[in-house]
């Protein structure tokens, strides 16, 4: 199914303009809109609501998404516990995506590192993994989400270097060290259209689903999976059978 109509909180934002630009470019129409100050609701059901505002603004998205039935797709950084339960909550009626990185070549870097992590972990003892998280000096949340959800995927034991200075939009460098020898996994987005785009990517697979809880991960998991069903079992029969060592 593909997204007809959008509505977008946040729309003046960084990312929200981005997204809104985006729209215009390919001519989708924006049926609602929410800034800071102002709103603008138009009568037509929007299909998916994108939030990229800030987490006080969650209770007036979930109002909207409630009225509409609109699947929301969750943007906003570092919501904090009771936002969370919120959204959990608005699960239970709508497909609810919380999407904590929209780039899918981040998605990439996730499950590589996750791989990287597990079979490092499998051939030695003395592996050591780094995390750098550099965004621009705006970015309010340190560690960013990106980086924390790069240390969770890679069982929670990197150390994380967070620095803000810097060209928008992020890098994120995963360092892995094992005595002489070094591997990097490295991702640096420079347009914040990276974002819009994989935004409207993910909507796209959001509104196929039911009500529910869902990741920007567990949506691409399901694009990469339908655009390429053959290799993707491939890939996760090789994984399902790396041994790992015991600690």
């Amino acid at each position: 199914m593909d997204v007809n109509t959008v509505a977008i909180v946040g729309s003046t934002g960084r990312l929200g303009s981005a997204v809104a630009r985006e729209c215009a470019r390919r001519g989708l129409p924006i049926v609602a809109e929410v800034w800071s100050g102002g709103r603008r609701i138009g009568t037509e059901r929007p299909d998916v609501v994108v939030d990229a505002s800030h987490p006080a603004a969650l209770d007036d998205t979930a109002d909207l998404c409630r009225r509409t039935g609109s699947a929301l797709l969750y943007c906003v950084s570092d919501p904090g516990g009771e936002r969370l339960r919120l959204l959990r909550e608005l699960s239970a009626e709508i497909p609810v995506a919380v999407a904590t990185n929209l780039s899918p070549l981040h998605w990439i870097q996730v499950r590589t590192a996750a791989l990287a992590a597990q079979l490092a972990g499998a051939i030695t003892d003395d592996v050591e993994t780094m995390i750098v998280d550099r965004h621009p000096t705006t970015k309010r949340d340190a560690p960013s989400g990106t980086a924390r959800l790069l240390r969770e995927t890679m069982g929670g034991h990197a150390d994380i270097t967070s620095v803000r200075y810097g060209p928008a939009v992020s890098d994120h460098h995963v360092v892995f060290t094992a005595g002489p020898e070094t591997l990097e996994l490295n991702h640096s987005v420079r347009d914040i259209r990276a974002a819009a785009l994989g935004a409207l990517r993910l909507a796209g697979e959001l509104v196929r689903l039911p009500a529910g809880w869902f990741t920007a991960a567990q949506l691409y998991d399901r694009i990469a999976e339908r655009s390429a069903p053959d290799s993707a079992a491939d890939s996760s029969a090789v994984s399902s059978h790396i041994p790992t060592r015991s600690r």
